[in-house]
This record gives C-alpha cells, sequence and structure tokens, in this order.
C-alpha cells in the first residue's frame, strides 16, 4: 500500500526509492509483490513511450525503484550468508512456493480466473464499468489493466488455484 501511494504520488527520485524499498520488504514475504514493482516500471516506460514522460526520467525511476526494491533482498540474503545458510534461504524464498501439492485437474487451472470474477461479481462490474469510462480513470485504467494482468500471470503460474491468492488481485 506504501508502494502504491507514493508511486501515485509521482514526486522526485526518492518517493521512487521508498516505493522500492517498501517493494523489496514485501517481496522478502510474498515474491508475488515482484510483480508489483514490474508493473509500476513498465508502466513508466509506457507513459514515456505515450511521450507523458522522457525516457530518461522513466527509466531513472524505474532503476532507482528496483534499486529500492533490491536492497531489503540483499540484506536478508547477507544475513543468511554470514550465518552460513545460504541454501536455506533459497529454498525458503523460492523453492517453496512451487512445492505446494495441488489435487485440482488441469479444467480446474483454466476456470480458476473465472472464479476471480463470481467471487466479486459486483466489486468486478463496478471496476469494469469505471475502466470502460474514458472521463474516469483513462490513465489509471492502464495502469490498473497492466498490473491486474501482471498479478494474474504470477497468481496462475505456480499452478495452485487457492482462493486466497485473490487477495493480490483487489
Amino acid at each position: 500500500a506504501l508502494a502504491l501511494y507514493l508511486y501515485l504520488q509521482r514526486g522526485g527520485v526518492l518517493k521512487y526509492f521508498i516505493a522500492g524499498i517498501s517493494l523489496g520488504i514485501g517481496f522478502i514475504f510474498k515474491y508475488v509483490v515482484l510483480f508489483d514493482g514490474v508493473a509500476f516500471g513498465l508502466f513508466l516506460l509506457w507513459e514515456a513511450y505515450k511521450g507523458k514522460m522522457e525516457w530518461k526520467s522513466a527509466w531513472s525511476k524505474s532503476l532507482i525503484m528496483a534499486l529500492g526494491a533490491a536492497l531489503p533482498f540483499v540484506g536478508v540474503y547477507l544475513y543468511y550468508l554470514s550465518m552460513g545458510q545460504v541454501e536455506s534461504f533459497w529454498f525458503h524464498t523460492f523453492t517453496v512456493s512451487g512445492r505446494y501439492p495441488s489435487t485440482e485437474g488441469i479444467l480446474h487451472y483454466f476456470a480458476f480466473p473465472l472464479e476471480f470474477v463470481l467471487r466479486f461479481l459486483p466489486i468486478f462490474i463496478l471496476a469494469t464499468l469505471a475502466l470502460r469510462d474514458k472521463n474516469v480513470f483513462r490513465e489509471q485504467g492502464q495502469f490498473v489493466l497492466l498490473w491486474f494482468i501482471l498479478v494474474l500471470i504470477v497468481i496462475l503460474l505456480p499452478g495452485n488455484p487457492f482462493g486466497h491468492y485473490f487477495v493480490q488481485l483487489m
């Protein structure tokens, strides 16, 4: 939430750096936060492509945010390194999330995104209407759509259709 707030403030480089740090802290707890940061950075580049921002500014803000996001991760890595537990760090950070057992068939995997729509139908309808309105949320609508797609990818990537993954979409 802090990263999104700072990102939407569109301030100086320091705000993007602090937003990156908060994303990095979130990444330590749940790797899906990485895709939030990717959405933020890609949208900055999209704005440069559309001519609403200079390329240099978009790249510098994206890279500063990425640097801020890397710092907490590097700090935790160095802590585990100092204890001689790099293998444990790697396992708990990257490996264990892909090893959750899934008893669902392939059909359920494809129906999983539809479950989100049905579970949050009133919110989904209102959000869809807001994104379609050209007077409301024009710029933000593009950002929300990009962010939604990236989060949906990270939710589907492990292949485990757990209902609590939808929290990231909300």
